[in-house]
């Protein structure tokens, strides 16, 4: 009988502590969206249901594919795609030009510490798609999924 009791007692732990992470995981979401829909409204982005922030240097070869990708798109359909880039001022005027109706351009030297804190290491990816949200590590990776999920869309 004791031990059906110490059972119990084991079970009704483990459920408190299942519903204290998964509380504290809600508010994490709750507060990470209310995060990235402060930092747009900082930069005049828009907030879309699909909102993805790309961090990247113009150094890494990962820009060159990214640059061909966002330049050979017609516009950034239903999603907000941000650009945390790091390079000379002078390129991250060219990009906001050059990408503007397909990206928003934050210069990474001169943006707010909460976009680094947003992507932190060893991430260089967040997707946010209503509710969910997907971190990633490699930028070239992300873009070829989102060509394959294009491919089958269309």
């Amino acid at each position: 009988m004791t031990a059906d009791l110490v059972l119990l007692a084991c079970c009704a732990l483990m459920i408190g502590i299942a519903s204290l992470l998964w509380h504290y995981k809600k508010q994490v979401r709750q507060s990470e969206s209310a995060l990235l829909h402060h930092l747009f409204a900082q930069e005049g982005i828009p907030v879309h249901d699909h909102n993805v922030v790309i961090r990247i240097d113009y150094a890494q070869p990962a820009y060159k594919v990214l640059d061909e990708w966002l330049s050979s798109r017609a516009d950034s359909g239903p999603a907000t795609f941000v650009i945390l880039l790091t390079a000379p001022g002078w390129l991250c005027q060219i990009k906001r030009k050059s990408w503007d109706a397909r990206a928003w351009i934050v210069d990474a030297s001169a943006c707010h510490p909460v976009w680094h804190a947003l992507l932190s290491s060893p991430y260089t990816v967040f997707e946010l798609i209503g509710n969910q949200r997907r971190y990633y590590t490699d930028q070239q990776l992300f873009l070829e999924q989102t060509r394959q999920e294009a491919i089958a869309v269309s």
